[in-house]
This record gives structure tokens, C-alpha cells and sequence, in this order.
């Protein structure tokens, strides 16, 4: 025989429409027991707040749980990347420090002088065009080689698959 469940329950204020209703204790324990209805729940998450970007200062709009949940801080995921990275977009005058230093310096000491991750710094060397001139090799006592860009890939392709092939052959 199947009894009826009782649950206590708390009386509680909805925090959309502002109705008094009843709530389960368990689910106000739980951080839930704030609406009235399914419906203020969907109505008070669709509020729009406006706000400042954190990074860039610019104002936006963001949705009112966003907050909530510790989001919303930024107007754009380049804002929002750029305040992990230390800042978003590259300057002419770091570009042109860039252009100057990252041939003949070590990029350690690059990213130390830019104050930008390490990632940061070779992505825009790339996107730059950059390479390390043939005189930080010879400088550094590293090797090298002055093959074309299509060449460097083919060998690093080879490379991989000589890895793989070593990776599963298995000794007997």
C-alpha cells in the first residue's frame, strides 16, 4: 500500500512577480524554490542588464542569470581572451618591436619584453610572417636550414608518421 507524501514546505516570495507561494524546504536547501511558476522563472532569465565590458569599457547587454552564474563580464570573446592574455589586440608599435626583436632575439626574452604569453608572441610572429634569421642559429649553436616553408611541412609530416610507426611496433 502506497501512503500519500507530505513534504514541508516554506512560504516564499517569487522573485519575478513578486507572489507569495509555497516552496519544498529540500528544493530551497537546494538553491531552488525562488519562482512561482515555470513561467517567472523563463520571464525573470530573459531580462536584459546592461553593463560595462570589463576590458574594453564599452557598454553591453547581457542576460540577467548570466550574471548569476559569474559570466557576462565581457561584450565580445575577443575582450574576454584578451583580458586572460594581457590585452587583446597588438599595437602598431608592439608589431613593429615584434618585427625588429623576434628574428634576432630569444622569443623568452621577446615575451619578456612585450609582457605577452609565449603563445601570444609566436601566433603573431606567424600571422606576421616572421622567422628567426639565420644569425640567431649560428649565434645560439643551433642547426639551420634554409629549406622552403613546403619542404619544412613534408619533413615534419614524414617525422610523425616514422613516430607512429616506431609507436606500434612492439618489441618481441
Amino acid at each position: 500500500m502506497v501512503t500519500p507524501t507530505t513534504y514541508k514546505s516554506v512560504p516564499r516570495n517569487c522573485l519575478h512577480c513578486g507572489a507569495e507561494f509555497q516552496a519544498r524546504v529540500s528544493k530551497v536547501l537546494a538553491g531552488a524554490g525562488k519562482f512561482c511558476s515555470a513561467g517567472c522563472y523563463a520571464a525573470f532569465n530573459r531580462t536584459w542588464v546592461s553593463r560595462d565590458c570589463q576590458h574594453c569599457g564599452q557598454p553591453f547587454k547581457t542576460w540577467h542569470y548570466k550574471l548569476e552564474r559569474g559570466h557576462g563580464k565581457y561584450c565580445s570573446l575577443s575582450c574576454a581572451t584578451g583580458e586572460r592574455a594581457g590585452g587583446c589586440a597588438w599595437s602598431p608599435a608592439e608589431d613593429a618591436l615584434l618585427r625588429d626583436l623576434y628574428p634576432q632575439q630569444r622569443t623568452s626574452d621577446v615575451v619578456a619584453l612585450l609582457g605577452r604569453t609565449r603563445g601570444s608572441v609566436e601566433s603573431r610572429a606567424e600571422a606576421l610572417q616572421l622567422r628567426k634569421s639565420s644569425e640567431y642559429y649560428l649565434a645560439h649553436g643551433l642547426t639551420f636550414h634554409a629549406y622552403p616553408q613546403e619542404l619544412k611541412d613534408i619533413l615534419r609530416l614524414l617525422n610523425r608518421l616514422k613516430r607512429r610507426i616506431r609507436e606500434r611496433q612492439e618489441p618481441v
